[in-house]
């Protein structure tokens, strides 16, 4: 394991890409305040994720359930966090007015007005709106203007990809955003995709009422109670217009926020309001994490203590805002990043003291943060893009977005998944900014795919596969088992050659770009749109390592996301299946299924289909596995990358069969005990697609699930020997029985399918025979 200061180290080296003083915040590992809410948002985790015979094990029963079952995790996000890029007040009020039409007599007349002829010492955001919107016009002239400055969603705040990132892995229940702008909302959309968010802008969001956050059928929330900049309408920036919220609207902030207790994550806002605080009267008991570039008011505190303690509820708050002076406008980056990153270390070290031999400590999954880091670094500015710089910028993150994708999917990725992913929105976003902003046409897809390291693959325009420079020396496990199958159109597995991705990767950006990252490592801040030009300095070794452990993360760990999203298909084929909401509860569904297993006693059959079978060979499961010692363990693969440490770990047990990667759609996990299948974990993935929805099917779905293994099984078969001894078998008298008994009626059984295979070789020997 590696020691606590290499992770120190590497810590460190990644805030330094970031453009993050290590300062901004105290390290994760000497804080007390961060390993509280690292321990509440694991605890919260794993009660979503486990089912109840897991939740029952002693590391998480009783309090530590119960405090899971009833509590809300939710992050409120202001000004602050979006500081980086966009205005803040007193910076907003200011460009405001700029305008040419701002008559500041009359404006400060409005002021004494609103106050009663007193005078406002600061700058009050809302009181200076309220007088820039006397009347229906200017009212009308403000949202429009307001719409432009803040219309603004693709360069990426670290702060935002952390936040997106725990709401995706639903550590996080619920966000809820008094910002205008939508640099949030577009990372969520990267990270969840749309039909996964529930946002919520206005009245006409709020379809039905609100799911528990506790069902398998909720989907993150994103609540923006004040608005957003792409619909003026829904903009509320003065007192009187923070209560038009609806009471629908209201019902939904109110279920997110929940009734019992309420962890609140603090980005950049300071809880003043009273429509914030009418809000949080509600829960219980109210945890308040303040990760903002400042403490929150002690008179604020005050009263939304006072107001809390009038419902009999109780109120803690946790300072976690850096010394005077160590903050800045990065610092709910450096917040949201140690935060992120020590709830992952916590969980690598949980999981790796989880023992296969006895149920004990569950396997916990915090997932990687690379990628954002990545996007991050090389998306962040401090200044709004001019025309063509924000052309390169939507240009360059498609550009990364393509790389990051061939490195997740190993050199192979169908193209319909990758349009669909964000290469291809951004690209798409890229197209119509260069038109519109520029006046000339993009550069084409194929052309940036083909600069990204791909060709096309000859079999139809169906396929990308990275180009063979670019990969490492194939390991023989990818080739083939049969290369007399010429019918059969097969596809390796490349990993990528780490010195040339890289070099790849800093040669496709534009000068714009690397010089705003380059920048931003440097001096903490990416420098002005004017001083782009000239020549490039040096990459920073950090940033450099940045993108070296992401190539690496991406093509050594999976590929597959799991989205919230129901499977429609699932529904209609199982008449009960339990969808798996997380990495965590499909690695713990797996290790309870084959427990049980094993407490049950007598003869197990594993029936697999997995796309190279990596998982079977991780240390923890190859341990799982041989502990409960099956019958036999068949495993259908699409790429045979592992199949040499298969066959060393399980060794006769294992029947190992092959379909080419384009019909392998269905993965499957099914234990069978005494021949009879009872249990299974199941999704589709069609065309190597990224995004799946798990299941987990029991009893009867059990036995549908088994005929799509057998079907699978069959056709591995038939492609094992070719179409000549298939020919052969299906005229063999002893098929034809069968194929009436066993085809026609898909087997049911492992002991039918066992008896098909059989028969199978029989037909092959016999037809060899002949022909020799």
């Amino acid at each position: 394991m590696t020691d606590k200061s290499d992770k120190k180290t590497a810590y460190c080296t990644f805030a330094e890409a970031l453009g993050l003083g290590v300062a901004d915040l105290q390290h994760p590992y000497e804080h007390q305040g961060l390993l509280s809410l690292v321990n509440t948002l694991q605890s919260r985790h794993l009660y979503l994720s486990l089912d109840a015979s897991q939740l029952n094990v002693p590391q998480t029963r009783s309090s530590e359930t119960y405090l899971s079952k009833h509590t809300r995790v939710i992050a409120f996000v202001g000004a602050g966090a979006s500081a980086p890029i966009l205005h803040r007040g007193a910076e907003l009020i200011a460009e405001l007015k700029r305008s040419p039409q701002f008559d500041y007599n009359k404006h400060f007349a409005r002021i004494d007005e609103l106050t009663l002829g007193g005078s406002a010492t600061e700058v009050d955001l809302e009181l200076e709106l309220r007088a820039m919107s006397f009347t229906q016009g200017e009212e009308e002239a403000l949202r429009s203007r307001i719409e432009n400055i803040y219309g603004i969603r693709h360069p990426t705040i670290l702060a935002y990809e952390m936040l997106a990132h725990l709401t995706k892995h639903r550590f996080l229940d619920a966000i809820v955003s008094f910002n205008w702008d939508e640099l949030l909302d577009q990372c969520l959309e990267d990270e969840l995709g749309r039909s996964d968010l529930t946002r919520l802008v206005s009245d006409r969001d709020c379809q039905g009422l609100p799911v528990s956050a506790n069902s398998t059928a909720y989907r993150p929330l994103l609540i923006k109670p004040h608005g957003t900049a792409s619909d003026r309408d829904t903009l509320r920036f003065t007192r009187e217009q923070y209560y038009w919220i609806t009471e629908r609207m209201q019902t939904w902030l109110e279920s997110a926020v929940g009734n019992q207790r309420c962890v609140l994550i603090l980005l950049g806002f300071g809880l003043a309001g009273k429509d914030v605080q009418r809000v949080l009267s509600r829960p219980s008991h109210l945890c308040v994490y303040n990760l903002s570039a400042s403490p929150v008011e002690e008179s604020v505190l005050r009263e939304l203590s006072t107001h809390r303690q009038r419902h009999g509820n109780t109120t803690d708050y946790v300072e976690l805002a850096p010394p005077d002076g160590q903050g800045g406008d990065h610092s709910c980056d450096a917040a949201a990043f140690a935060l992120t990153e020590l709830l992952r270390m916590k969980a690598e070290e949980a999981s790796a003291a989880a023992d296969p031999g006895q149920y004990s400590l569950p396997i916990l999954d915090a997932r990687s943060t690379l990628r954002h880091q990545l996007v991050s670094a090389f998306g962040a500015c401090d200044e709004r893009l001019r025309s063509d710089e924000y052309v390169d910028y939507l240009r360059d993150r498609s550009f990364i977005e393509l790389i990051l994708a061939g490195c997740r999917g190993r050199g192979l990725l169908s193209i319909s998944s990758l349009v669909e992913d964000r290469a291809g929105r951004y690209y798409t976003a890229y197209e119509n900014a260069a038109r519109e902003r520029l006046g000339w046409p993009a550069q084409s897809w194929s052309e940036l795919c083909s600069l990204a390291g791909f060709r096309g693959q000859y079999k139809g325009n169906e396929t990308f596969a990275v180009r063979s420079e670019f990969c490492s020396k194939a390991d023989d496990s990818c080739a083939p088992a049969q290369q007399s199958l010429e019918y059969v159109f097969e596809e390796e597995l490349r990993e990528y050659d780490l010195d040339k991705t890289v070099e790849l990767f800093w040669t496709g950006l534009s000068p714009s770009t690397r010089s705003r990252a380059i920048a931003r490592t440097t001096h903490g801040k990416a420098p002005r749109t004017e001083s782009h030009r000239g020549p490039i300095p040096p990459i920073p070794r950090s940033l450099d390592q940045l993108v070296r452990g992401t190539v690496d993360d991406l093509q050594h760990t999976t590929e597959i996301e799991i989205v919230a999203s129901r499977d429609n298909v699932c529904d209609r084929v199982f008449t009960a299946p339990r969808r798996i909401p997380t990495h965590t509860a499909l690695h713990n569904i797996t290790r309870a299924m084959l427990d049980r297993a094993a407490e049950a006693g007598g003869p197990v059959n594993l029936c697999i289909v997995a796309e190279t079978g990596a998982w079977l060979a991780s240390d923890y499961f190859s341990n799982l596995i041989n502990r409960i010692d099956p019958e036999s363990i068949d495993v259908i693969v699409a790429f045979r990358r592992y199949s040499t440490e298969l066959e060393a770990l399980f060794g006769d047990r294992l029947t190992l069969g092959q379909l080419p990667w384009y019909r392998h759609n269905r993965h499957m996990t099914i234990v069978c005990r005494a021949g009879m299948p009872q249990e299974g974990v199941y999704y589709a993935r069609r065309l190597r697609s990224a995004f799946v929805t798990p299941v987990h099917v029991e009893s009867r779905d059990s036995k549908t699930l088994f005929q799509s293994f057998a079907v699978y099984a069959v056709e591995a078969k038939i492609r094992e020997y070719g179409e000549r001894a298939w020919q052969a078998v299906q005229k063999d008298p002893s098929y034809s029985a069968i194929n009436r008994d066993i085809l026609a009626r898909l087997p049911t059984t492992y002991s039918s399918l066992k008896q098909f295979r059989a028969t199978f070789d029989v037909g092959k020997r016999a037809s060899f025979s002949d022909d020799d």
